[in-house]
């Protein structure tokens, strides 16, 4: 339950696995309106397709900058989580 709280706070959750399947921690996050920054991983594109976030394709300086925008821009980041066809991550 606490867990659940953090990504309730959270301006966007980031992942930077290399390899990895759907992480169930991109669930949790979309459950609480939280965007995901991922470094590499897009399971069959969801993020992009649905706009639930940024994908870095490998590079830290996009991903950064994506981290930035939404500690810079709160609402860009509620935004992003809560209407989808509104989200711009970087």
């Amino acid at each position: 339950e606490e867990l659940l709280d953090l990504y309730t706070r959270a301006i966007a959750f980031v992942n930077t696995s290399r390899f990895e399947g759907f992480p169930n921690t991109f669930l949790e996050a979309w459950a609480r309106s939280t965007p995901v920054i991922s470094l590499r991983i897009d399971p069959d594109e969801v993020i992009t397709r649905h706009k639930l976030g940024t994908v870095a394709g490998g590079s830290l300086e996009f991903a950064a900058r994506a981290i930035r925008h939404f500690a810079d821009d709160r609402a860009a980041a509620r935004i992003c989580g809560e209407d989808r066809r509104r989200c711009s991550a970087a």
